[in-house]
This record gives C-alpha cells, sequence and structure tokens, in this order.
C-alpha cells in the first residue's frame, strides 16, 4: 500500500489528460510533493514546463468539515501551454475519485477554489523568456473512516444491506479497493455513517437507542446522483427494517432525502433507525482488564 502523497503522485503521473500536457524529469511526467528539483538539475529536458507541485496538509478543518487541505500549483510560461486549459484536468482528474492509502480510512477530494498568479523569472532560469504563469488549486480533503464499532453496528448493518441491494457498487468499509475507485453511473459508491446516536430507553434485559445515519452516494453526474439515491430512499421505504449482524431488527422510522445537499461531506440521505442492544451477557470491553505498571 502506498501513502496518500504517493498515491496522488501515481495518479497525476497516469492520468493521461493531463499528464501528457506536463513536461518531464528523469523521464517521468513533472509533479512533485513540497518542493521541485532545482532548474539546473540535468534530469531536466528541453523545457521545464508545465509542472506542478502539490502539498498536503492533514489537519482537520470542523468549519469546512474536511480533513485536511491538498494544494496544487501549476506553474507554465507561455510558450507553451496556458494554466487556463491545464486547470480544468486537475480537477478533472480528482473528480469524485475514492483514493485508498494505508491504513483504514478512504479519501475524497473536493475543489474549493483556483488562483491565478504570474511570477518574474529569476536569473537561473534557464531557457524561460517569459514570465512564469500558474494557477493554485486547493482541495479539501474528506475522510471516509470505517464506521464499526461494536455488535449491533447500525453503520455495518446498512453497508452489508446496500452490498446486497446493489452488488456491483462500491460500499466504503465493505469492499476493498486497490489505490483507485472512480465512480460511474452505473458503478456508483455509497458510504454510510452514524450522524449522532442516543438512548431511548432502558429496560431490564434491553437498551433502546435512536440513530441517525446518513448515506452517501457518489457518481459522477447529478442526473445519477439523484436517480440512486432516489431508488435507495424508496428501498428502505420499502424494507422498513434491516437485520443487523446479531440477527436483530432496525427499525427505519423516517428517510429523507436532500438532493442538493453536498454528496461528498454531507450525504443526501438521512435515516432515523431504532435499535437494540442487549444487556445480558455483553462481552467485557478488551481494556476493562487494563493494568499498569510504573
Amino acid at each position: 500500500m502506498m501513502t496518500l502523497e504517493e498515491l496522488i503522485y501515481q495518479r497525476f503521473s497516469t492520468y493521461e489528460a493531463f499528464s501528457e500536457k506536463l513536461t518531464t524529469y528523469a523521464g517521468l511526467p513533472a509533479a512533485f510533493y513540497q518542493k521541485a528539483p532545482d532548474d539546473k538539475q540535468k534530469e531536466w529536458g528541453e523545457e521545464q514546463y508545465p509542472r506542478v507541485v502539490y502539498t498536503i496538509d492533514m489537519q482537520a478543518d470542523q468549519e469546512r468539515k474536511s480533513a485536511g487541505v491538498m494544494q496544487v500549483d501549476l506553474y507554465c510560461d507561455e510558450s507553451k501551454s496556458m494554466p487556463e486549459d491545464i486547470e480544468p484536468l486537475i480537477r478533472e482528474c480528482l473528480k469524485n475519485l475514492i483514493v485508498k492509502p494505508d491504513g483504514n480510512s478512504h479519501y475524497a477530494f473536493a475543489w474549493a477554489k483556483t488562483e491565478m498568479f504570474d511570477l518574474i523569472p529569476s536569473g537561473r532560469d534557464r531557457g524561460v523568456s517569459a514570465r512564469i504563469i500558474g494557477a493554485t488549486l486547493r482541495f479539501d480533503i474528506l475522510e471516509y473512516s470505517h464506521q464499526e464499532t461494536s455488535n449491533p453496528d447500525p453503520a455495518k448493518a446498512v453497508q452489508r444491506w446496500l452490498k446486497q441491494l446493489e452488488p456491483s457498487a462500491l460500499v466504503i468499509g465493505e469492499d476493498n479497493i486497490d489505490m483507485f475507485y472512480e465512480p460511474s453511473g452505473v458503478r456508483p459508491a455509497f458510504y454510510v455513517r452514524v450522524a449522532s446516536y442516543k438512548t431511548n430507553r432502558v429496560t431490564y434485559a434491553i437498551t433502546w437507542l435512536d440513530c441517525v445515519l446518513a448515506v452517501h452516494v457518489i457518481a459522477p453526474e447529478p442526473e445519477m446522483r439523484n436517480s440512486w439515491v432516489r431508488w435507495i430512499a424508496d428501498q428502505f421505504n420499502i424494507a422498513g427494517e434491516i437485520t443487523m449482524l446479531d440477527d436483530s431488527i432496525m427499525l427505519l422510522q423516517e428517510v429523507s432525502v436532500d438532493t442538493s445537499a453536498d454528496y461528498l461531506s454531507k450525504g443526501q440521505i438521512t435515516v432515523k433507525a431504532q435499535y437494540s442492544m442487549s444487556r445480558l451477557g455483553a462481552e467485557p470491553h478488551p481494556l476493562g482488564y487494563t493494568t499498569i505498571q510504573e
């Protein structure tokens, strides 16, 4: 498995519509993490532009509901391609892409903004007769972490139900992917997360819990996304209940759809459900027997 930084380079260098626009360094597309090599390095070909330099900052932004930020700086000179021609290809390269690096989380990238710039070339920039122009693209990094906790688990139950409902789709947390997954209109990606849960009532044998689940439907075109959203919501309403992994029943009490919601960060389907947890014979938590020695 690769790191997130390595996967981004892999994507940039193999997405031909974009990589063929870049110059080469040591025979490979000129995409660099954090810093480009010095302009005097012999590995540069006859041209040093266009090139991209990207950075990743994995600091969560609660206001933007992102796990981090990726910045992509595109550098061009006026002798070849213009940034206005390449910038849309960078966005297209990452649009709706699901990435699976080392660890348990999947990631997607939501374009936030683009700013154009120009630079005055320094004296050591050989072969550059015009000013350097470019674009800075900012992407919010959205994390789709594993939601599975303990049994019975409402997110895991809905994931399994969705996979049985539509086997050809990618259900994040249920399916394994190799580096990348590009959702399509016929093979979308689904992600289920627990937005909130609370205790409803407690009896001698059972604790009843109310939960709110958010379901993300990821597909390229709005028409196909909305079609999948409505179909899945209908299937929830028809089913009325979902069998959990311990064979107990989760009751689906309310299903709501917001097709205008951000499908990457918020999710278009909200499900209010109720399920029970046995209070008898509960397995002890593995941390219950932890001892500390000084």
